[in-house]
């Protein structure tokens, strides 16, 4: 992208999706925050227009004398007393999900006039790549590590086999619920065909749903788990980790949530925290989309709107065999 001097013509190519890495403790509106408070300091070192003109009569008529018509700036439109050109109420800034506090990794993002792609965006429901560590041995009141400890327990008796089985029963009962949740007996013809267009997912919000889980690493006490899904939060993941730890008769915590996927976005489009300047973020932009085009804002994937309420809250409850 060429190189923007003018705030004006800045301004009119900053609409659009762009993508940033959210860091760990970070909440949402702070993540704004930030964001804001950088474009704002940016815009004005740009360039501005400078303050409006008005016609000023001088002279009077009982004087005798011809009035004299200048055109001079506009005070009342001056920075000093105005304020800066760009202020932070001018941007409209949005995520397209809300982030938890403990949740570190990919946050798309939209600002001004392009927010409408964010109601197709979220509808689209784009699946969501997770790695989450967690550690066996402890747990706390909140399931995260840094929690009030409120059990203890061994864990030597844990083999990466156990944990395999253990995920992969969540993943099949996931599966089935799926189906259950979209109204179709899992033996039909409608599920076959269902299945043959790809995952099925709900359109809009729902409980959440994993399509895909294994651990990819472990070292115990430690373990990382690969999580596909959708409508999740990060006390549901921290809460699958915990309840993990109980079916395999001990205690675990999340130690770190990180999301590396959102649709097709990935740690490859995501901007770090020193970059979210004015410069990388209409370059970001630039460089997202392709990512938002109708095709992959919407993927032609089956959608259920109507779903059951008898919905899986926790491990436990999809009784594992």
């Amino acid at each position: 992208m060429k190189i923007v001097t003018y705030a004006p013509e800045a301004w009119k190519y900053l609409n659009g999706i762009f993508c940033i890495y959210k860091p760990a403790g970070l909440k949402l509106e702070m993540t704004k925050k930030i964001l804001l408070t950088n474009l704002v300091q940016d815009f004005n070192e740009l360039e501005v227009r400078p303050p409006r003109n008005y016609v000023r009569i001088e002279g009077s008529v009982a004087s005798g004398k011809s009035l004299s018509v200048k055109v001079v700036p506009n005070l009342a439109d001056h920075p000093l007393v105005v304020g800066p050109r760009y202020q932070k109420q001018d941007f409209n800034l949005q995520s397209a999900v809300h982030h938890g506090n403990n949740i570190s990794g990919i946050m798309v993002m939209a600002i001004n006039d392009q927010n409408k792609l964010l109601d197709k965006f979220r509808y689209g429901n784009h699946l969501k790549t997770y790695h989450i560590k967690g550690q066996f041995g402890y747990a706390t009141e909140s399931f995260f590590a840094d929690g009030k400890i409120i059990e203890k327990a061994t864990y030597e008796h844990i083999k990466h086999s156990d944990i395999d089985r253990a995920v992969s029963s969540v993943q099949c009962a996931h599966q089935t619920h799926a189906y259950k949740y979209a109204g179709v007996p899992l033996e039909s013809q409608t599920a076959y065909e269902l299945a043959s267009q790809g995952i099925i997912r709900p359109a809009g919000k729902s409980v959440a749903l994993i399509y895909n889980i294994r651990c990819i690493h472990f070292d115990i006490p430690n373990f990382t788990l690969e999580v596909h899904c959708i409508n999740e939060t990060e006390l549901y993941l921290a809460q699958l980790v915990h309840d993990l730890g109980l079916y395999l008769k001990s205690c675990a915590v999340c130690v770190q949530l990180r999301k590396i996927r959102h649709g097709h976005f990935t740690l490859d489009h995501a901007l770090l925290r020193k970059h979210w300047t004015l410069e990388h973020i209409l370059n970001n932009i630039q460089f997202c989309r392709s990512l938002v085009d109708k095709d992959k804002l919407l993927p032609s994937m089956p959608y259920f709107e109507k779903l059951d309420e008898s919905a899986p809250k926790s491990l436990v409850s999809l009784e594992i065999d």
